[in-house]
């Protein structure tokens, strides 16, 4: 059976998911290596990060170290992932790292480049998706366009850039060896069951 290939069509929901949690990976990984470096900074000035957000919290605030680094630290976790996500969308032709591994590309419908604005309203869209507990991502499994929520409403949606076969292709795959065994296995008859005569040979059983 010929395998297709879904290059050019919408991405599914597992790609998109699996992208989604890689680039959400790799901030992470990036925020606790930033921070982790900023704490160190502050462990030579003989000042301890935990006791600089204890300081903040209690209003303690002054320009010091300290504060620097919890305001700085602060702004980071904030402004890091839309940061991400809008500096790829924008200079990698629609295509963040997670993106990249699953070879997935965001692309506008409308055929235009990404730009700036659609970049904002489609991470606005993101916390939409969030805020409802993930119900704008899972919109996907049912839009034609395979949209979610920040898609619809950025005017985007997500295709496949590399020849990839589909989990659907798989499973007929193996349906179909599922079905030419059944086939098999019913054209052959059944050898009838025998029992031994006394005066002559084998006879089947009726």
């Amino acid at each position: 059976m010929k395998m297709t290939t879904l290059q050019g069509h919408y991405a599914g929901f597992a790609s998109r998911t699996v992208a989604l949690v890689i680039d959400l990976a790799a901030i992470s990984v990036v925020l606790v290596a930033i921070n982790w470096f900023m704490a160190s900074v502050l462990g030579l000035l003989n000042i301890q990060a935990a006791d600089c957000a204890a300081r903040v919290a209690r209003g303690e605030a002054a320009l010091d170290f300290c504060t620097i680094y919890s305001v700085t630290s602060l702004l980071l976790t904030v402004a890091f992932a839309p940061v991400y996500f809008i500096f790829f969308w924008l200079i990698a032709d629609g295509t963040t790292p997670g993106h990249a591994v699953m070879g997935l590309r965001v692309v506008r419908t409308s055929g235009k480049p990404m730009r700036l604005h659609v970049s904002i309203v489609r991470f606005a869209g993101y916390i939409v998706c969030f805020m409802t507990l993930g119900l704008g991502f899972l919109w996907v499994l049912i839009d034609n366009q395979r949209q979610g929520w920040h898609d619809t409403l950025a005017g985007t949606c997500v295709l496949y850039i590399r020849e990839v076969q589909p989990d659907e292709a798989n499973l007929l795959k193996w349906r179909a060896r599922i079905e030419r065994r059944t086939k098999f296995m019913a054209s052959v008859e059944p050898e009838p069951a025998c029992e031994p005569d006394p005066d002559g040979p084998l006879t089947p059983v009726s």
